[in-house]
């Protein structure tokens, strides 16, 4: 099913290990199945899609008012906020 919808390969057999682990009820000190709080790649972080983050720009991108933004107006608070991160 997943190679139908076009995910690689490489996505496909890590979801296998986490699966096979899953099963296996092997699990780290806090209770996670222990492949799935590894690393894939040095220096890659897997976000939590749940967590609350918390950063000024977010909070700013929150607080738009988006539907009364015009498009000029969008574009140039992009351009403030790729400004200020650099």
């Amino acid at each position: 099913m997943a190679r139908l919808a076009g995910l690689p390969d490489a996505i496909i057999k890590r979801a296998k290990d986490v699966l096979a682990n899953l099963e296996k009820e092997e699990l780290n000190e806090t209770g996670l199945p222990k492949l799935a709080g590894k690393k894939s790649k040095k220096g890659t972080v897997q976000l939590d899609l749940f967590s609350a983050v918390s950063h000024p720009i977010i909070n700013e991108i929150r607080n738009l008012d988006v539907k009364s933004l015009t498009p000029e107006e969008a574009l140039k608070k992009l351009i403030e906020i790729k400004i200020k991160t650099g």
